[in-house]
């Protein structure tokens, strides 16, 4: 797929996105899975090819099937893939995404910070990752916490 004019050159290249597996229930609405369709679909729009991966589990508080789907996924991922996280699933597990944070490039989408300990490691993963363009991608209120000034967002490449 070609880039759209003025846009990135994404050619050869896709995003993968890992996302709640009940994210299209209509039993389940939510504002988090609104928000994750449409930057799949502005990344869409934007020349990217978007390759989901519905992960089964009530996040985030997935029992161990659900991690042991998870890290299967991400292992077969290959090197050097773009990884755009859903927050709620990321949070979560940041044991599980240090052993790819500098095989992957890794990015977190905080939509609904949880504040808490593991939330915290998962984005310190996702901010140590080698790739340039690895690290948290957040919605505009919670820019400021995600910040390690405290003053805005932190985003990169």
């Amino acid at each position: 797929m070609a880039a759209p004019a003025g846009g990135p050159d994404t050619t050869g290249r896709g995003v993968h996105v890992v996302l709640p597996g009940d994210i299209d229930d209509p039993g389940a609405p939510s504002g988090g899975n609104s928000y994750d369709r449409r930057i799949c679909a502005g990344l869409g729009e934007r020349g990217w090819p978007v390759r989901e991966h519905p992960v089964p589990g009530a996040w985030p508080h997935p029992d161990p099937a659900d991690r042991a789907e998870l890290a299967g996924l991400l292992a077969a991922l290959p090197d050097d893939a773009v990884v755009l996280l859903d927050g709620l699933i990321a949070s979560t597990v940041p044991d599980l995404l240090v052993p790819h944070a500098r095989r992957l490039r890794l990015v977190v989408l905080v939509h609904l910070p949880l504040d808490d300990e593991a939330e915290a490691r998962a984005l310190a993963t996702a901010r140590a990752s080698s790739p340039p363009a690895s690290g948290p991608a957040v919605s505009w209120w919670p820019a400021i916490r995600c910040s390690p000034t405290g003053s805005g967002p932190r985003l990169r490449g």
